[in-house]
């Protein structure tokens, strides 16, 4: 070969290289190692992988593009995050008001039930004053007169009262209404039981502690959402069981730790729970040993009977009976009188509460008394 035939094909060999180097990827690794060859690296013991230089990461179709995924994943979550508080927000805003929409018309049917009340006893009495003077009048003409007279006025009046008997029915029945739904509303349906937690003044070691069972929230809706209205906002925390007679053992909202007993008073006035609406009474739940009621005076004072009061206090409120601490109850039942009435010292309710009974089985509670 002649050196005019060497030289052109060195020269083709040199495009033929460099065309195959302008087809391949070299990385900035790879111009380091030929510029110094004695300096080893991954290109050379692997040099038919190509090394791509970050710079050209973005242009690598096959490079996993997790930034904008996991910025959407975040944005989402956020989205739904908000969206579920401001639902739950929405939920408890209507949820109070429905509470205080209940609180506001059984104020209002409170309001009403006790007017109607007493315009029903007013003209009691005055057929009652009629009736007296129609059996001591003499028998004369112009008694007779007086006498007719006197019936027809007694007439309208019992129309009257055989009216208001009617419209008192009905706004006892939304009393009633109202109270199953908020009880439903606010505590939830099945069984309502309430542990009580005793201070004996007398410092001695013994038992503190009952369980009693609200009555069905169908039987005795007003009481029942009042006196769980009175534990669940801690009015019945610091008052006290005071005397102890006639088969009753009484409790009043006066505390046992000699603080003002005004003030106690007027925490149940300010959330209107000292006095019920009405004398919500059913036979099914009479008064029975170891039940608990609240007294003739619909306030807030309550009592739990020693022995079968059925007729004693037949009409008034019977709301619960005892199911767990009769050992404390027992106690309570010879703690030491004045004059066989007044306890020496009060025995204070430090506290009373509402129990979780989620898992309580309705159909083993204590058996509907007929």
């Amino acid at each position: 070969m002649s050196d005019d035939d060497s030289d052109s094909f060195e020269l083709h060999s040199h495009f033929h290289d460099c065309e195959e180097a302008s087809q391949r990827i070299i990385s900035p690794a790879q111009i380091r190692f030929m510029a110094n060859p004695q300096s080893p690296s991954a290109e050379t013991v692997l040099p038919f992988v190509p090394i791509i230089s970050p710079s050209e990461n973005y242009k690598n179709p096959y490079r996993r593009k997790t930034g904008p995924r996991v910025s959407w994943v975040f944005a989402t979550c956020l989205i739904l995050g908000c969206a579920f508080g401001y639902i739950s927000r929405q939920v408890v805003g209507n949820t109070r008001e429905q509470v205080l929409a209940m609180e506001h018309t059984r104020k209002l049917l409170y309001e009403k039930s006790v007017s109607v009340e007493s315009e029903l006893n007013r003209l009691k009495r005055q057929i009652h004053a009629i009736n007296m003077m129609s059996e001591t009048a003499p028998s004369n003409e112009i008694m007779k007169v007086s006498n007719i007279r006197a019936m027809h006025q007694m007439m309208r009046a019992q129309d009257r009262v055989d009216q208001f008997e009617k419209q008192a029915d009905g706004l006892r029945k939304k009393i009633q209404a109202a109270s199953l739904a908020g009880i439903y509303q606010k505590y939830g349906t099945g069984v309502h039981r309430v542990e009580f937690e005793l201070v004996f003044a007398d410092g001695k070691k013994g038992p503190t502690q009952f369980v009693m069972e609200l009555a069905p929230s169908e039987l005795m809706p007003h009481a029942v959402e009042a006196f769980l209205d009175m534990v669940s906002n801690q009015l019945i925390d610091g008052c006290s069981f005071i005397m102890s007679a006639l088969n009753v053992i009484k409790a009043s909202p006066l505390p046992y730790d000699g603080s003002s007993a005004k003030v106690k008073a007027q925490s149940f006035a300010d959330l209107g729970l000292d006095q019920l609406a009405f004398k919500e009474y059913h036979p099914q739940f009479p008064h029975q040993k170891y039940t608990m009621g609240f007294t003739a005076d619909g306030s807030p004072n309550f009592f739990l009977n020693t022995a079968d009061n059925t007729f004693a206090h037949e009409g008034d409120p019977c709301f619960g009976t005892v199911v767990q601490g009769f050992d404390t109850i027992h106690r309570l039942e010879s703690f030491p009188t004045r004059n066989g009435v007044w306890f020496t010292q009060r025995v204070g309710i430090q506290s009373a509460t509402i129990l979780d009974n989620s898992g309580v089985d309705p159909k083993k509670r204590f058996k509907t008394r007929a």
